[in-house]
């Protein structure tokens, strides 16, 4: 059976599934409205249709103006046990039989006072449950030495921030952060939580199940968590912020100015800040969203193929090393319209200057020899990006538009002596990237509510990049072996996608259907070029190349039939992508020029069940099978740092990906308990190896068409509880990963494992209402090499120790004292130990009503100098030395509006 009359089979076949389970049933539309006794309008209620065994066979949730609108099959409406239950917390339920002949039904609910026995609730935290909502009160869990709400963040049982500002929820990345239902900050949700007052903030909630798009609530399931802040005054429109000085030494200074108005028709967030002083800027603009696929651009972003080293940055927080002359402005303005349209404007403008000293040591371990790299390297790194957005968007039950225009251009430069082996050269390295992107959704609901979903996604993005190296480096490599005077790199991937689609669901039969169909374009062209200069100052090719382009088209024609049911306990979705991909590409220097199709199914099963009110299990299954990029079939070389030269002899890769995961979670939020525990399997199959070839002073890799299957296990499990007795949160978390692969080196297939765990203790708590403690605890321990038992004396084991410890002493309102110290223990089992000792102190004062505090700073106070590291990756085993800053003082006024 050819393609094309296996592709019109799966067509007709998922069109007919769809008509067989929707059964062309007459449609029944019950509304009405939910009020109080006051005649005030309920939003938020939860409005169920039952059965008379009890049973939810629909439910949802009323609108703002206390409004629902409910769908029903004629045919399910003729059960005369059929009835309407309205819930809502702090009220009596209430139910209302239905009649054939009425379709407007509403509810007036009393109010139902529940008696309390007598508590002190003086210092206890309180958080409410409403359906899939939890709230958090910030009142109850702020502190007195809190400025922002991400300070108070920190404190919640269940949630963790990251070191870059990214918010977890039980183990859970949060797909956003709203601030009053709204998406300011476009994902980019750091900035808001280090510079919005506590103050500003009534409660912050976690929204469970999340569909941000009205028109889809109960229509398609997800299983998102978000987060909002919710506002304490959202009808006023009040300017709010503060600007700050501070000046120290040696030769700091630190300047901010935050400009914040919240209320429901405006929102604004308006920074500029610079600084020398350690702090980065960067996570101020970095997306920290999960993908929502309805409304995202699938594009994958070309990654940059060359460097200028092999050591990336210390695993320390980066205001240790961050030696830095920074400015940022960052607007976020958004409005919401009377007639419902909201329109936002994202910009960002940075400029960095920061500089990092190191030195390391890689042993390459080979059957039958040691290679052993070292290096010495300082480097000055200049960036400057400008990243813009504007997004037009309707969001209610009856449609949803959305268009978000994004242009993005950022230039890093960097220019970095080395020592190699003993053989010192500079290097200048060039990046710019250039990202355009549109992207276009509307989600009308039809008369007979089913729904339909159009998208139209463009981008177009470019990374030209130009390595120069003033050494003659490996000339037996890199110029027949001829001495040469230097050399340079230039590459680049410049793309063009556009991926258009359309869904139609039908929500309202007894499984919810959508299905999906879309095409989606790809052009790119990687282009390398190896220079190399000697005598003649024109220069010449690299010898061992024959071309350096490379153009490739990749079409993907898919259909995508997806499938739930969800009862009171248990709820299965199923998807079952069918792919047609057409992949051309040609490099006439290397006479190539072929054409790959491929037919491939990509099955996905969830399966959630309910084992209590907040307890669930979560398994899930899924198979793709993939084709590579255009990285995986360039013939040419490219030096992707100084040391390695990177080309491929390979037909285009085939990875073929299984995938198991199954979750526990554990949930008391009454009792302000949360924990989960799940175990994730993987396995990849991939029809190509790197081939790797070590010698004395390169590194040279080759893509070879040799099968290779890697699989990862990991077991993961996550703890945290309030405890009202050591009035603070306990939190616990382990980790275990098992990876099993082969490396391909020296002409030798080797199996390679590498096996690691991670424990985690943690500990915030208030004492005696003046001292606040917070104490982290963290050992990983690490072991990898090859598993055969000629070679395993290659094997190798680190350990590691962290300890983190904040002491915060706030006798009074206006006065608080930190003092914080931190603590590295670094093992292998070569006897080679490394110790990492830092300590802090902050002080701060208010005064003048709290409008102005005066804080003073002093970091690394015992002046350590450096900070040593090892690691194992693959076949190598490293030991990093950096220089971090010194001992630093600085005393900043801050004015709040």
């Amino acid at each position: 059976m050819s393609i094309k009359v296996k592709l019109k089979y799966w067509i007709l076949l998922l069109f007919f599934m769809g008509k067989s389970i929707s059964v062309s049933a007459q449609n029944r539309m019950l509304s009405g409205k939910v009020t109080d006794l006051n005649s005030t309008l309920l939003s938020n209620v939860n409005i169920s249709l039952r059965n008379g065994k009890n049973l939810i066979l629909r439910s949802l949730y009323t609108n703002e103006n206390g409004a629902y609108a409910l769908l029903i099959t004629d045919s399910l409406s003729k059960d005369p046990t059929l009835f309407l239950q309205a819930t809502y917390l702090g009220f009596k339920k209430k139910q209302i039989q239905l009649k054939t002949n009425k379709s407007i039904y509403d509810f007036l609910l009393e109010i139902d006072p529940v008696e309390l026995s007598e508590v002190n609730i003086k210092n206890k935290p309180t958080i409410t449950k409403r359906g899939d909502t939890l709230s958090y009160s910030v009142n109850s869990f702020a502190r007195n030495e809190d400025r922002s709400i991400g300070d108070v963040l920190k404190h919640l049982p269940g949630v963790i921030v990251g070191d870059d500002g990214k918010i977890s929820f039980n183990g859970q990345p949060i797909s956003n952060l709203f601030i009053g239902g709204d998406d300011l900050m476009g994902g980019r949700y750091g900035l808001a939580t280090r510079s919005i007052s506590k103050d500003l903030i009534k409660n912050i909630e976690v929204l469970k199940n999340h569909q941000p798009i009205k028109v889809l609530e109960d229509k398609i399931l997800t299983n998102n968590i978000a987060m909002n802040l919710v506002l304490k005054d959202e009808n006023s429109l009040k300017l709010s912020g503060e600007g700050m000085l501070g000046a120290g030494v040696p030769s700091q200074f630190d300047a901010a100015l935050n400009l914040i108005a919240l209320n429901k028709r405006l929102k604004m967030l308006n920074s500029a800040k610079t600084n020398n002083s350690g702090i980065d800027y960067r996570s101020d603009f970095k997306d920290l969203s999960s993908d929502n696929s309805l409304i995202s651009n699938h594009f994958s972003k070309p990654e940059f193929l060359t460097s200028n080293g092999t050591t990336g940055a210390p695993d320390l927080p980066r205001k240790n090393y961050y030696d830095n002359k920074s400015a940022v402005i960052n607007l976020n303005n958004l409005v919401n319209t009377k007639k419902g349209l909201q329109m936002r404007f994202n910009v960002q403008g940075f400029t960095d200057q920061n500089s990092l000293a190191h030195t390391s040591k890689v042993a390459n371990y080979l059957p039958g020899d040691t290679i052993i790299f070292n290096e010495r390297q300082t480097l000055t790194q200049k960036t400057n990006l400008i990243n813009t957005g504007f997004s037009v968007s309707k969001n209610d039950y009856r449609v949803f538009f959305n268009n978000t225009l994004n242009f993005n251009v950022k230039h890093d430069q960097y220019l970095s002596p080395l020592n190699f082996n003993g053989l010192g050269f500079n290097q200048r390295l060039t990046n710019q990237a250039y990202d355009f992107s549109n992207n276009f959704s509307y989600i009308p609901k039809l008369k007979n509510s089913d729904i339909i979903i159009l998208k139209w996604n463009v981008n177009y993005f470019s990374n030209p990049q130009r390595l120069f190296i003033d050494e003659g480096i490996n000339p037996e490599v890199m110029n027949n072996n001829t001495k040469y005077n230097g050399l340079t790199q230039n590459v680049k991937i410049p793309v063009f996608f556009s991926d258009v689609s359309s869904n139609f669901i039908i929500p309202d039969a007894l499984v919810k259907q959508n299905y999906q169909i879309g095409i989606s374009n790809e052009f790119k062209q990687l282009n390398s070029n190896i220079r190399i200069f000697d005598t003649d100052p024109a220069g010449h090719n690299y010898p061992n190349d024959a071309g350096n382009a490379l153009n490739w088209q990749s079409h993907k024609f898919y259909i995508n039939a997806s499938y739930s049911l969800k009862t009171d306990i248990w709820q299965l979705s199923l998807s079952s992508p069918l792919q047609l991909q057409l992949v051309r590409y040609n490099q006439p220097e290397y006479q190539i020029d072929k054409k790959t199709n491929q037919l491939s199914v990509g099955p996905y099963v969830n399966v959630n069940l309910k084992t209590g009110d907040e307890n669930y299990i979560n398994a899930d299954l899924s198979y793709v099978n993939n084709m590579g990029d255009v990285n995986s079939v360039y013939r040419g070389s490219i030096l992707t740092n100084y040391r390695t030269l990177q080309n491929n002899d390979a037909d285009l890769q085939v990875k073929k990906n299984l995938r198991f995961g199954l979750k526990y979670h554990l949930e008391k939020s009454i009792d302000l308990a949360f924990s989960n525990i799940g175990i994730n399997f993987s396995q990849i199959m991939a029809s190509s190896i790197a081939f790797t070839l070590l010698s004395d002073n390169i590194q040279q890799t080759v893509l070879v068409p040799v099968k290779n299957n890697s699989s990862r296990l990991s077991v993961h499990t996550d703890f945290s509880k309030y405890f009202f007795l050591l009035k603070g949160k306990i939190e616990l978390s382990a980790n275990y990963s098992k990876l099993k692969t082969n490396l391909y080196l020296n002409n030798q297939l080797l199996p390679y494992f590498n096996n690691n765990l991670i424990l985690n203790f943690g500990y915030d708590t208030k004492l005696a209402n003046v001292i606040s403690l917070n104490y982290n605890l963290a050992y990983g321990y690490t072991e990898g090499g090859q598993k055969n038992e000629e070679f395993k004396k290659f094997n190798f084991t680190t350990t590691r120790f962290d300890q983190y410890l904040t002491l915060t002493y706030s006798p009074t309102d206006q006065l608080s004292i930190e003092a914080n110290a931190q603590q590295i223990i670094n093992r292998q089992q070569e006897n080679l130990t490394s110790r990492f000792f830092l300590m802090n102190s902050n002080l701060r004062y208010k005064l003048f009503n709290n409008r102005i505090d005066l804080g003073l700073e002093a970091t690394n106070l015992f002046n350590t100098k450096n900070y040593t590291t090892s690691s194992i990756s693959s076949s190598q085993l490293q030991e990093r030395i950096y220089n971090i800053r010194g001992t630093m003082v600085i005393l900043r006024v801050i004015y709040i509006l």
